[in-house]
């Protein structure tokens, strides 16, 4: 060994931690199934699922999943295989260690069960369980070692595919290690007493930083059986990446109620052994899961009036939403819904588009609590510890309702949410079952409110109908068996909702229109349609000299110059697209006004004003507006005032020739400047007390 200096660590060749054979495991479940100690804590279908893992075990599979609904019982389910396993024993008489991952530290905490209430702490309380966490401190994550099950986060699980383990001196090395160093300061300075001595400081700090050794190994080596809840995020690439470095002599199992995102993103291409499979309908009508009533309030506002609403994976991108979380008459829709709901003694779990630091979570909690409704939101800038709090709050009846966006999506647990009200809109069918997930608890009938938008394009949303079947479900009808108390608390819930909101008679189920549909239509890359029968373009990349456009501007372009667009579809990120003919739209565009954004436009009708000149219209009452969320309120609120699309025409650095912007003015006058007040200082005043 050398020792170059006193922060250098000893550092090992990778060693061979303790292995196990598919046989060591079929053993321990075996022993486990006939020692029948699970028949106290699972059901007689979560029985049968042991029988499918020992399959799965003696023919060797290696990576497998399990799909069953939220609410089935996956947590205690792959608790007791957790205790299962861990039965087995090698050749050696070793003991395996599990890994167990979740999607984020509030499913951690809640599968680790400290209250003893679920969990590990509930199940198997007796168990020595750890947790790593990317900022767990040093002494934490070396801690793991010593566990038999340790959770973590799928975006902690990448850090422990990085990290190397560390482990302390033996005493034997602590010897070999001093004799080393005292022998190179001897041949440094002889071997007197005060060349020693002037040595002494610096040997016993190179001891110090000598006491850990860098063992060669990953943290992840550490892990026997990998067990993946919410086992659909194994599809990501970054945790690809990781599950594909471990082992394959690692099980990986994983636990989902939705193992498909698409017809091609699916989880059997990553861990290809079905090992179990149990569907949402089967578990509603034999009586697992809560009866559900599905229903729909028409809010009808356009879900899509920019064309950018769509991620990679075909997802509403929340920014293009935004004008859905700022309307004031759909937030009303919301929140009077939860308000009935919650009067029938109904919990009620709210998912809000996301923005503007949580604003719309935010935003339809205060209006329940003004309502005198005690509701909080949830999202993910809180503090672990405070939304723990707010869960527990919920749990015990203290809140009667949570907001939140994404965090409570997926995982979560509760007993007490029996209504959801799906405020923001979604393409995912992953998120979408997710959603329902929540409230199917066994108990009581659970409603599900889908806040149904006005749709221009086939790029359908899923809805609740659409998790059940490709049809229509009518307003009364019900999934799954009701008793007659149940039907007379139904009803009465029903006509409340009736009396106070119009409710859709049917729940339309279109999203299998649009995956009938996509195949049929040329690609789009670039912007441009990949087609030969025209120069079509999406409305954002019509021509590079162009900006400002959208769908819904050239929609009111052609509409003011009395012009009918050239437009077909394409086919982009798993969603179809409306592209237009290019050298139509810069002709048209070319026929409109030219105008300063930042001055009135003056014509026959009066004063025009674009959204940057209202904000400085307004600027020393409202300083600070943006152009678009001007826009956006005044749009929402006021669809009666009188617009006309302008163009500008500017110059820019590095660019040869002119370029144009479109933009939206509104005709000022005296309807205009009361209703722009009004509108523009309730949206202030509130945002400006929230912070």
């Amino acid at each position: 060994m050398s020792f170059k200096g006193p922060s250098e660590r000893f550092r090992e060749e990778p060693e061979q931690l303790p292995a196990f054979t598919p046989d060591d495991f079929a053993v321990a479940l075996e022993n486990y199934i006939e020692a029948g100690t699970a028949q106290h804590t699972l059901r007689p279908r979560q029985l049968t699922v042991f029988h499918d893992f020992l399959d799965f075990f003696q023919q060797d599979q290696g990576r497998g999943f399990v799909q069953m609904p939220t609410g089935t019982g996956k947590t205690v389910l792959f608790v007791e295989l957790t205790k299962a396993l861990l039965g087995a024993r090698n050749e050696n008489g070793d003991e395996p260690r599990i890994l167990v991952v979740d999607p984020l530290k509030d499913l951690v905490y809640q599968t680790l069960g400290r209250k003893k209430t679920r969990g590990f702490g509930r199940f198997a309380p007796d168990l020595k369980i750890g947790t790593f966490f990317s900022d767990s401190s040093r002494i934490e994550k070396n801690q793991i070692i010593d566990k038999q099950v340790v959770l973590t986060t799928y975006r902690s699980l990448y850090l422990m595919h990085a990290l190397d383990i560390i482990r302390d001196q033996t005493p034997e090395e602590r010897d070999e290690f001093w004799r080393a160093l005292v022998s190179e300061a001897v041949e440094k300075d002889g071997a007197s007493f005060s060349s020693f001595s002037r040595h002494f400081a610096n040997l016993h700090e190179q001891m110090r930083s000598r006491e850990k050794i860098i063992t060669g190994n990953k943290l992840l080596d550490l892990f026997n059986v990998v067990i993946l809840d919410e086992g659909h995020h194994a599809m990501e690439p970054r945790a690809q990446e990781v599950l594909q470095s471990i082992s394959p002599n690692v099980p990986i199992i994983g636990f989902t109620a939705t193992p498909d995102a698409d017809k091609t993103k699916r989880l059997k291409n990553y861990l290809p052994r079905k090992i179990h499979h149990f569907q949402l309908t089967e578990a509603i009508d034999t009586e697992v899961l809560a009866p559900l009533i599905p229903l729909g309030i028409a809010s009808n506002i356009e879900a899509e009036r920019e064309d950018l609403v769509y991620d990679s994976d075909g997802e509403y991108d929340d920014i293009s939403l935004s004008h859905l979380a700022q309307s004031e008459k759909r937030n009303k829709l919301i929140v009077t819904a939860a308000e009935i709901l919650i009067e029938h003694g109904i919990g009620v779990i709210i998912n809000t588009i996301r923005g503007q630091r949580a604003w719309h979570a935010r935003h339809i909690a205060e209006l329940l609590r003004e309502r005198g409704v005690p509701v909080e939101a949830i999202y993910d800038a809180l503090p672990t510890s405070r939304r723990i709090d707010l869960y527990d709050a919920f749990e015990a009846g203290e809140l009667s309702g949570l907001t939140y966006y994404g965090i409570l999506g997926e995982g979560w647990d509760s007993n007490r949410a029996k209504g959801l009200i799906n405020g923001r809109p979604t393409r995912s069918w992953i998120v979408g079952e997710q959603r329902i997930g929540r409230i199917l608890r066994p108990g009581e009938p659970a409603f599900a409110l889908d806040v149904v938008d006005r749709q221009l394009s086939p790029n359908y949303p899923v809805r609740i109908a659409d998790i059940f079947s490709d049809r229509a479900i009518k307003l009364g009808d019900h999934i799954g068996r009701l008793t007659s108390p149940e039907s007379r608390h139904v009803n009465e819930v029903l006509d409340h909702l009736a009396g106070r909101l119009t409710l859709m008679k049917a729940l339309p189920a279109e999203y299998h229109l649009f995956e009938e549909i996509a195949g049929q239509y040329a690609s789009i890359r670039d912007g441009a349609l990949q087609s030969n029968e025209g120069n079509y373009h999406l409305a954002t990349k019509i021509n590079r000299r162009l900006a400002g456009t959208s769908d819904y501007m050239l929609q009111q372009v052609a509409k003011q110059l009395n012009a009918k667009l050239d437009t077909t579809l394409g086919s982009m990120n798993h969603s179809l697209r409306r592209v237009y003919d290019a050298d139509q739209v810069m002709g048209l565009v070319e026929k409109l006004p030219i105008t300063d954004p930042q001055q009135f436009y003056e014509d026959d009708e009066g004063s025009w004003a674009t959204p940057e000149g209202v904000g400085i219209l307004f600027q020393s009452l409202y300083p600070g507006m943006k152009p678009q969320l001007t826009q956006a309120l005044l749009d929402d609120a006021a669809p009666e005032l009188k617009r006309q699309i302008l163009r500008s025409v500017f110059e820019q650095n590095g660019w040869a020739g002119k370029k144009m912007r479109l933009h939206q003015a509104y005709l000022v006058n005296d309807h205009f400047i009361s209703t722009a007040k009004e509108v523009l200082s309730q949206y202030y005043a509130h945002a400006t007390a929230k912070h």
